[in-house]
C-alpha cells in the first residue's frame, strides 16, 4: 500500500516537473516577445524610456520564471527521494559526494540566470548605442 503510494505521488512529481518546465519556457516566449515589441516601438518613436522598462519588465518576467523554477526543483528533491526509497540500487545521476540539496543556487539556476541575463544586457546595449 505504501509503495502504491509513494508510485503515485512519484508520478505527479514527474507530470508537475514537466508542466513547470513549459511555464517557464511560455514565460521566456513571452519575455521575448513583449521586451522586442517594447524596445521596437521604443526605438522607432524614439522613447528611450521605454527601454528601462523593457529592462524592468525583464526582471519581473525573470522573477517569475524563478520562482517556478523553485517550485520545480521542490518537486524534483521529492521526486528524488521517492526514488531512492522505491528503487535504491536505481539512480539516474551517480551520487553527489556534496550532496545535492547543498549545490550552490546558483547552479540550480543557471539558465534562467544566463537567458535574462542576455536579455537585459541587449536592452541596456540597445539603450546606450541606439539613436539620440
Amino acid at each position: 500500500m505504501e509503495t502504491e503510494r509513494l508510485w503515485t505521488l512519484f508520478q505527479v512529481d514527474q507530470q508537475r516537473i514537466g508542466a513547470l518546465d513549459t511555464g517557464m519556457i511560455t514565460i521566456r516566449g513571452w519575455t521575448i516577445t513583449v521586451m522586442s515589441a517594447i524596445a521596437g516601438i521604443s526605438l522607432s518613436q524614439h522613447h528611450h524610456s521605454l527601454l528601462l522598462v523593457a529592462v524592468v519588465g525583464t526582471v519581473l518576467f525573470g522573477l517569475l520564471d524563478a520562482r517556478y523554477r523553485r517550485t520545480q526543483l521542490l518537486h524534483a528533491n521529492r521526486a528524488d527521494k521517492i526514488e531512492q526509497v522505491l528503487v535504491p540500487e536505481y539512480r539516474l545521476r551517480p551520487p553527489d559526494p556534496a550532496d545535492a540539496s547543498r549545490r550552490s543556487t546558483l547552479i540550480q539556476y543557471r539558465t534562467s540566470i544566463f537567458f535574462y541575463t542576455i536579455v537585459i544586457v541587449l536592452l541596456l546595449l540597445l539603450l546606450w548605442v541606439g539613436p539620440q
